[in-house]
């Protein structure tokens, strides 16, 4: 029998014991904002690794009328469900791709670079949604390189792959996926987020100063920020 993941066996919920519900309504609000900005139609909408399932309830509150699915095969994330019981979202310990539903459109916000096998999993996550929306965080950047933030990304967050703007893009292009709408979110400054190290809320002021004149430049060089994607498979 294969070990468990760390998302099995209780070493994640240890690292990280809220399930970065901090960051949560932060999330739903740039989702949100971007579906209300593109006018995207739907009606079902599915969460894969969905987590603590904050984000979906933030969402259902401001798109009252659709449906809202979570997933995700982490009982320690599943924990945190019980918190929502009465809420309008369904959630199921399982995997998405290991059944046969659908959606309008599948939230993957901030998983994929979890996965061994990212390109397959995208791959084979295509057929199931008529839209996607991909959170990715932009670990490869010229700051983190020098600060080693690649390896603690990895050891407290359980990233095994890292990306940049155009690698992140690229990825969801290899993987047949036909990008609509992108953004950058300022993921190392937002309001949700309380008691950053010294060393973040430093680099936020180049960043808050640089960001306006060279976006791309900024999130390049000094990090931070994490890209926002709408897709749909590609023809």
């Amino acid at each position: 029998m294969p070990p468990q993941s760390p998302y099995e066996n209780g070493a994640y919920l240890a690292a990280n014991p809220d399930w970065h519900m901090e960051d949560s309504p932060w999330k739903a609000q740039q989702i949100g904002d971007l579906l209300t900005a593109t006018q995207m139609p739907f009606q079902t909408a599915v969460e894969v690794g969905c987590g603590a399932g904050l984000i979906l309830q933030d969402l259902a509150k401001r798109f009252p009328d659709k449906d809202w699915r979570g997933f995700d095969v982490s009982a320690d994330a599943g924990r945190f469900w019980a918190n929502w019981a009465d809420g309008p979202v369904t959630y199921a310990q399982a995997d998405f791709l290991a059944g046969a539903a659908r959606a309008d459109l599948i939230l993957l916000i901030d998983v994929f670079e979890h996965v061994e096998d990212y390109l397959g999993f995208l791959e084979r996550l295509r057929a199931r949604a008529d839209r996607f929306v991909f959170h990715i965080p932009l670990d490869m950047n010229v700051q983190g390189l020098m600060r080693g933030s690649m390896l603690r990304s990895r050891q407290k967050v359980g990233h095994l792959h890292y990306f940049s703007k155009p690698t992140a893009l690229a990825t969801l292009a290899d993987a047949g996926y036909e990008i609509e709408a992108w953004r950058f979110t300022a993921a190392s400054s937002h309001g949700g987020r309380q008691g950053r190290p010294l060393r973040t809320r430093l680099a936020n002021l180049p960043r808050r100063l640089l960001f306006p004149l060279a976006p791309e430049t900024t999130a390049m060089l000094m990090g931070g920020y994490s890209l926002l994607v709408l897709a749909r498979p590609a023809d």
